[in-house]
């Protein structure tokens, strides 16, 4: 149990009003600690450790007879990266800074730090953008494959 916790307990149930850090003082006096408990953070595993591995029906024998017989995917990960160029070179054209931007196109400005980063946004800002330029996504952004 953490400092809060134990605050909310002598408070709620007990009936006791303290201060959280009256607790936490005397938690860290005492060396009281609480025990965190990590849950994993994404539903796949390591290469060298995989949780699941699937059974191979096929035998690496692709064809079919019928359709609908056999359905395969791909889940490799393609890297790459994207620039937004393009987008800073049509600014600077149009004489636009980046508040007209993102009150044209109304993006905030989480949004338009991830386009001076050259971060992935989402296609929605990007169409907005567009509408904003009468351009087309490829005259304001560029994808660069990662060999």
């Amino acid at each position: 149990m953490g400092y809060r916790r134990i605050r909310d307990e002598l408070d709620g149930h007990k009936g006791i009003h303290v201060n959280d850090k009256r607790v936490l003082r005397i938690c860290r006096k005492y060396d009281i600690k609480s025990k965190i408990k990590w849950k994993p953070k994404s539903c796949t595993r390591g290469e060298r450790n995989p949780d699941h591995i699937a059974k191979n029906y096929l035998h690496r024998d692709f064809h079919a007879d019928k359709p609908n017989e056999k359905w395969l995917t791909d889940v490799s990960e393609l890297q790459m990266r994207i620039s937004y160029n393009k987008l800073q070179k049509l600014m600077i054209d149009n004489q636009m800074k980046r508040q007209d931007l993102m009150r044209a196109a109304e993006i905030s400005s989480s949004v338009a730090t991830k386009l001076n980063k050259n971060e992935t946004v989402s296609l929605d800002v990007l169409m907005r953008i567009c509408k904003v330029f009468h351009c087309d996504i490829g005259d304001i952004c560029e994808v660069i494959l990662d060999e």
